[in-house]
């Protein structure tokens, strides 16, 4: 019987990762151009979140250097949460910031103290990446600030690409296929 229990556990130990391992991560929805970001309570997952093209996954931005990103953000979050924020029952007022880029903190691109958007409210952002931006990744996250940890851990946050010069590249690295994966866990 002892016997038996052993070659069961030895099967379960190499099967279950086989297992595992058939999930199939999906790349990211991208945008190029103009798009219109949502911010919803998603009841699915019991918390706020970032909704494109009618899915909850926020999309990769991808934007060349000298270019602009157009978006329009608009929140839909309800007007009261049950969630708690830093400095109590959270307001769902949202806002974006588009972290690492060096862009102007002025209306309508990274202004994160006076462009704010209470729910039902809409944000025109028009962000100049400049033209000497080195290639890289970036991202954005909502940021009005007592509440955009909560929004933040919530998952509403996102990659943006800044793509570059693909002839500076080594032969071997520009033919490989590139795989977006954004990580982001909710605290209980």
């Amino acid at each position: 019987m002892r016997f038996i229990t052993l070659i069961v556990c030895a099967i379960a130990a190499v099967v279950s990762p086989l297992a595992a391992q058939q999930r199939v991560i999906t790349d990211l929805p991208e945008v190029r151009g103009p798009f219109t970001l949502t911010a919803v309570y998603d009841s699915a997952a019991g918390h706020n979140a970032f909704a494109y093209a009618g899915k909850t996954v926020p999309p990769v931005i991808r934007v060349l250097p000298g270019r602009v990103i157009k978006l329009r953000y608009a929140n839909n979050l309800p007007r009261k949460s049950d969630e708690e924020c830093a400095t109590g029952r959270c307001g769902n007022v949202s806002n974006l910031h588009f972290h690492g880029l060096h862009v102007s903190p002025e209306r309508p691109q990274d202004d994160v103290l006076t462009m704010m958007s209470m729910p039902g409210e809409i944000l025109e952002y028009k962000v100049v990446v400049p033209s000497y931006s080195p290639p890289g990744l970036y991202w954005y996250h909502t940021h009005p600030h007592g509440e955009s940890a909560r929004q933040d851990l919530d998952g509403m946050s996102g990659a943006i690409v800044v793509e570059g010069d693909a002839s500076r590249l080594v032969v071997e690295s520009s033919m490989k296929h590139e795989r977006m994966v954004c990580v982001s866990k909710r605290s209980p």
